[in-house]
C-alpha cells in the first residue's frame, strides 16, 4: 500500500481530528515536530503535516495490515523454529 497511497489533505488530513494530525506526525517525523505544529490552526496543520510526511511512506494503522499470526501447537516454545 505504501507505493500507492500518500497522506494528503484530501485523502486523509481533511477527514481527521487534529489529534490524530498530530500522531501521524509524531510517529513519522518526530515529537519536536509534532510539538512545533500542535498550535497551528487545522488549515496550516494540514499543509505542515503533508510536507513532514511527504515521501516518508507513512500509512495510517487502518492501511498497514498485520502480519500473519499462526496458532502455537503444543511444545513449540520457541517460533523460530516453526516452519513457514
Amino acid at each position: 500500500m505504501r507505493p500507492c497511497w500518500t497522506p494528503t489533505k484530501e485523502s486523509y488530513f481533511d477527514r481527521v481530528p487534529k489529534a490524530l494530525m498530530l500522531d501521524a506526525v509524531h510517529e513519522d517525523a518526530g515529537a519536536e515536530a509534532a510539538k512545533r505544529i500542535a498550535g497551528f490552526k487545522k488549515d496550516c496543520m494540514i499543509t505542515e503535516a503533508e510536507r513532514l510526511l511527504d515521501g516518508t511512506g507513512w500509512l495510517p494503522s487502518f492501511l498497514r495490515g498485520s502480519a500473519p499470526t499462526y496458532p502455537m501447537e503444543a511444545g513449540d516454545s520457541d517460533p523460530e523454529t516453526l516452519p513457514l
